[in-house]
């Protein structure tokens, strides 16, 4: 499966946005995404990564099937931060792949990201204080 990340100010995985992708590859909605326009989104979700911590202001948000939905995910903390949307009960086996990498001098280039089946999508690092 190819990846596709993200640079600062362009959009998610060409010309779909990240919730539009997940909705048309893995719970094969097509119909439902095929006739959104592109870059007019349903609905916003904003995700903020908390200072210090390896964790987001929401631990989960719902949008509703074939909506198209842009996700913003602002960084005020100093280090660099991803978003990674992943196969549902694979968090364990995800997590102990990305530790790994993140042992890994080339853990960087890889945005932590591991290269397995159960990661759907990622975006790259967001540099601190970036969205």
């Amino acid at each position: 499966m190819e990846r596709v990340f993200n640079g600062d100010g362009v959009k998610l995985f060409a010309d779909r946005g990240l919730a539009e992708t997940f909705v048309f590859t893995y719970l094969n909605k097509q119909d439902a995404v095929a006739d959104a326009p592109a870059g007019k989104a349903d609905q916003t979700v904003n995700l903020k990564v908390i200072q210090n911590e390896m964790k987001y202001d929401q631990a989960s948000f719902t949008v509703k099937a074939g909506t198209v939905v842009d996700i913003v995910l602002e960084n005020p903390d100093f280090m660099q931060h991803n978003l990674v949307i992943i196969k549902p009960g694979t968090l364990q086996t995800v997590g102990q792949a990305a530790n790994k990498i993140a042992a890994d001098p080339r853990g960087a280039e890889m945005n932590y990201v591991p290269d397995m089946p159960e990661v759907l999508f990622a975006t790259q690092l967001v540099n601190p204080r970036k969205r």
